[in-house]
């Protein structure tokens, strides 16, 4: 992989397609790290994933001592696209850590104010809130903007109503949100519409349509990973350059290709005439850097 740039896959937890469609990613990026959605304190424990011993299902448990209520796990079946990236990792001799937020910040009483996952590559920023509610997001706002402007925002909460309150999406000014919903998890059409009216938004994108939303509240086919109900596995992809830039693809399905371009893994154009298969082309977007002084590609 290329050192200078990186890749990061939304997925959807438990996925089957999702599982399949990653480790298939990751073994035709050949990537110098991965790293996974999870607490840092488990870093030590991902190797025990290599034991012939340890089958999924199994889960990391995190707990405050003395305060069982004050607890999380992180669950993995054999059909976890976590669980395929660690054991792709841990056969291809990769380092694989977890880049979440540490479990002992997340468990705090005080992860409004101060929790927040922000990722940050050369001029770029990506802003990942998790499952965030909106009184905690509102101390991240109130009374100054703790986060200030970001180019991408991961919908908080799969795009579910609980999250992603106007107080915060209008706040950040996202370029291009990113919805990692199910067909029937998360999509809120009021998420929808608190997201997509958000100032100076160029694109929203979602995991898949969903079925609560209608047509009034998806995005339109072009910016759907997965479109049927079936988990297809359908990835969205972010690949990130140092000055600000960025890509959006996926592994795609045919569509109509009029004001669209596919591009092959080689990044020869697939040709128009003929339905295009996702495993030869994936759909690209690329979005310059906002900063005025960087030259245009």
């Amino acid at each position: 992989m290329n050192s200078t740039s990186t890749a990061v896959y939304g997925i959807r937890h438990h996925g089957p397609g999702s599982a399949r469609s990653v480790r298939a990613a990751l073994a035709g990026q050949r990537p110098d790290i991965v790293l996974i959605e999870g607490p840092p304190e488990a870093d030590d424990l991902v190797a025990l994933a290599a034991d012939p011993d340890m089958r999924p299902p199994v889960a990391l448990l995190g707990y405050v001592p003395g305060e069982p209520r004050q607890a999380a796990f992180w669950p993995f079946a054999v059909f976890s696209p976590e669980w395929q990236a660690i054991t792709y990792a841990l056969d291809a001799g990769i380092p694989v850590r977890f880049c979440d937020l540490p479990a002992h910040q997340a468990m705090a009483d005080l992860l409004g104010a101060e929790g927040r996952d922000e990722i940050t590559f050369g001029k770029l920023k990506l802003l990942d809130l998790g499952d965030l509610t909106w009184d905690k997001e509102m101390q991240l706002m109130c009374p100054t903007n703790r986060l200030g402007h970001v180019d991408v925002y991961i919908v908080s909460h799969h795009g579910w109503l609980q999250s992603s309150s106007p107080a915060l999406v209008h706040a950040i000014h996202a370029r291009v949100a990113i919805m990692d919903n199910g067909s029937k998890k998360g999509g809120a059409p009021s998420a929808w519409d608190i997201v997509k009216s958000s100032p100076g938004l160029q694109d929203l994108w979602q995991l898949h349509f969903a079925n609560e939303g209608g047509a009034e509240h998806n995005t339109s086919d072009p910016f759907i990973a997965n479109v049927e109900e079936a988990d297809t596995g359908f990835y969205l992809k972010v690949t990130a350059h140092p000055d600000g830039s960025f890509d959006l693809d996926f592994g795609f399905r045919a569509l109509d290709t009029r004001h669209l371009v596919f591009l092959s893994p080689s990044g020869e154009r697939c040709d128009f005439g003929r339905e295009p298969s996702h495993e030869a082309c994936e759909l690209r977007f690329r979005f310059h850097s906002s900063e005025p002084d960087v030259p245009q590609r």
